[in-house]
């Protein structure tokens, strides 16, 4: 299987799929491509506080989308104790969701 990473050249696409996909809310697509922004090799190391300044959602629409996120297989999460240190994107979901992008608009 031939993977995507997330590099200058296709991260505008992964934020457009994001953006486009109905499943997501709003705030979670904000707090989406804020971590797909801030990741490095899927590895994203950021904090709460970061995504608040980020998209100006409040904790509790943060770790609700998190939780959300990871429960539907988009990210494995990572915390250190109590306190989130940051998220792996699960690269096959970033895969589906540009293909599913891809199919939808060449639709059109």
């Amino acid at each position: 299987m031939n993977t995507i990473g997330i590099n200058l050249s296709n991260k505008t696409e992964i934020i457009n799929a994001i953006n486009d996909y109905s499943e997501f809310s709003t705030n979670q697509k904000k707090i989406f491509v804020v971590l797909v922004n801030a990741a490095v090799n899927y590895i994203c190391k950021v904090t709460i506080n970061y995504i608040n300044e980020e998209t100006n959602a409040t904790r509790a629409t943060i770790s609700h989308t998190l939780s959300y996120l990871k429960e539907n297989g988009f990210v494995k999460l990572e915390y250190k104790g109590n306190r989130f240190t940051g998220c792996e994107i699960v690269s096959s979901k970033l895969n589906d969701l540009i293909t599913h992008y891809e199919v939808k608009r060449n639709k059109k």
